[in-house]
Protein backbone atom coordinates (compact mmCIF):
# COMPACT_ATOMS: atom_id res chain seq x y z
CA UNK A 1 0.00 0.00 0.00
CA UNK A 2 1.13 3.59 -0.44
CA UNK A 3 1.46 5.82 2.09
CA UNK A 4 0.11 9.47 2.05
CA UNK A 5 2.75 12.76 1.01
CA UNK A 6 5.35 9.86 -0.38
CA UNK A 7 7.94 10.87 -3.19
CA UNK A 8 7.71 7.69 -5.76
CA UNK A 9 9.69 7.13 -8.21
CA UNK A 10 8.93 5.49 -11.38
CA UNK A 11 9.60 2.02 -11.12
CA UNK A 12 7.52 2.45 -8.07
CA UNK A 13 4.91 3.69 -10.30
CA UNK A 14 4.93 1.66 -12.95
CA UNK A 15 5.06 -1.68 -10.15
CA UNK A 16 1.59 0.11 -8.29
CA UNK A 17 0.02 0.73 -11.65
CA UNK A 18 0.71 -3.33 -12.80
CA UNK A 19 -0.52 -4.57 -9.48
CA UNK A 20 -3.71 -2.59 -9.83
CA UNK A 21 -3.84 -3.83 -13.39
CA UNK A 22 -3.33 -7.33 -12.21
CA UNK A 23 -5.82 -7.07 -9.85
CA UNK A 24 -8.49 -5.63 -12.20
CA UNK A 25 -7.63 -8.83 -15.02
CA UNK A 26 -7.89 -11.28 -11.69
CA UNK A 27 -11.46 -9.77 -11.26
CA UNK A 28 -12.84 -9.92 -14.46
CA UNK A 29 -11.38 -13.62 -14.90
CA UNK A 30 -13.02 -14.88 -12.09
CA UNK A 31 -16.27 -13.14 -13.68
CA UNK A 32 -15.25 -15.01 -16.94
CA UNK A 33 -15.20 -18.56 -15.54
CA UNK A 34 -17.76 -17.89 -12.67
CA UNK A 35 -16.01 -18.11 -9.80
CA UNK A 36 -16.30 -15.96 -6.43
CA UNK A 37 -13.81 -12.85 -6.54
CA UNK A 38 -10.56 -13.21 -4.92
CA UNK A 39 -11.76 -10.07 -2.88
CA UNK A 40 -14.46 -7.43 -2.52
CA UNK A 41 -15.02 -5.13 -5.69
CA UNK A 42 -15.08 -2.22 -3.68
CA UNK A 43 -11.59 -2.95 -1.85
CA UNK A 44 -9.78 -3.08 -5.25
CA UNK A 45 -8.26 0.05 -4.55
CA UNK A 46 -8.13 0.25 -0.84
CA UNK A 47 -4.94 1.73 0.48
CA UNK A 48 -3.70 3.32 -2.83
CA UNK A 49 -6.19 6.48 -2.08
CA UNK A 50 -3.39 8.40 -1.95
CA UNK A 51 -1.43 7.37 -4.89
CA UNK A 52 -4.60 7.93 -7.27
CA UNK A 53 -4.29 11.21 -7.32
CA UNK A 54 -2.95 14.88 -9.01
CA UNK A 55 0.44 14.18 -7.38
CA UNK A 56 1.44 10.74 -9.04
CA UNK A 57 -0.20 12.47 -12.03
CA UNK A 58 2.22 15.75 -12.50
CA UNK A 59 5.16 13.38 -11.75
CA UNK A 60 4.20 10.94 -14.58
CA UNK A 61 3.77 14.54 -16.53
CA UNK A 62 7.42 15.64 -16.23
CA UNK A 63 8.42 12.08 -17.22
CA UNK A 64 10.80 12.69 -20.40
CA UNK A 65 10.34 9.15 -22.27
CA UNK A 66 7.15 10.54 -24.21
CA UNK A 67 5.97 6.81 -24.72
CA UNK A 68 6.31 5.71 -21.05
CA UNK A 69 4.62 8.99 -19.72
CA UNK A 70 2.39 8.18 -22.44
CA UNK A 71 1.52 4.65 -21.16
CA UNK A 72 1.07 5.55 -17.48
CA UNK A 73 -0.43 8.57 -17.40
CA UNK A 74 -3.60 7.10 -19.37
CA UNK A 75 -3.36 4.20 -17.05
CA UNK A 76 -3.55 6.38 -14.07
CA UNK A 77 -6.03 8.41 -15.24
CA UNK A 78 -8.18 4.67 -16.30
CA UNK A 79 -7.36 3.81 -12.24
CA UNK A 80 -8.76 7.27 -11.17
CA UNK A 81 -12.15 6.98 -13.15
CA UNK A 82 -12.85 3.19 -12.11
CA UNK A 83 -12.00 4.51 -8.27
CA UNK A 84 -14.16 7.16 -8.82
CA UNK A 85 -17.18 4.87 -10.57
CA UNK A 86 -16.62 1.83 -8.70
CA UNK A 87 -19.51 2.59 -5.72
CA UNK A 88 -22.08 3.01 -8.90
CA UNK A 89 -20.85 0.37 -10.06
CA UNK A 90 -21.33 -2.06 -7.42
CA UNK A 91 -24.52 -0.38 -6.54
CA UNK A 92 -25.20 -1.72 -10.40
CA UNK A 93 -24.04 -5.37 -9.78
CA UNK A 94 -26.03 -5.74 -6.03
CA UNK A 95 -29.18 -4.58 -8.25
CA UNK A 96 -28.53 -7.10 -11.14
CA UNK A 97 -28.22 -9.76 -8.60
CA UNK A 98 -31.36 -9.20 -7.30
CA UNK A 99 -33.69 -8.46 -10.65
CA UNK A 100 -35.38 -11.17 -12.53
CA UNK A 101 -36.72 -10.74 -16.04
CA UNK A 102 -39.91 -12.02 -17.30
CA UNK A 103 -39.85 -13.08 -21.05
CA UNK A 104 -42.76 -13.80 -22.64
CA UNK A 105 -42.53 -16.72 -24.86
CA UNK A 106 -43.65 -15.80 -28.70
CA UNK A 107 -45.78 -18.41 -30.04
CA UNK A 108 -45.08 -19.50 -33.86
CA UNK A 109 -47.45 -18.83 -36.09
Amino acid sequence: MVSPNRDLNLTEIENILHHLNYRWNLEALALWKGEKLPFEPYRIYEGYENFLDLNTLSYIDVLEDRVTKTRLRYTLIDHYLQRALLPHETEMRSWMQRSAAHVKKLVDS
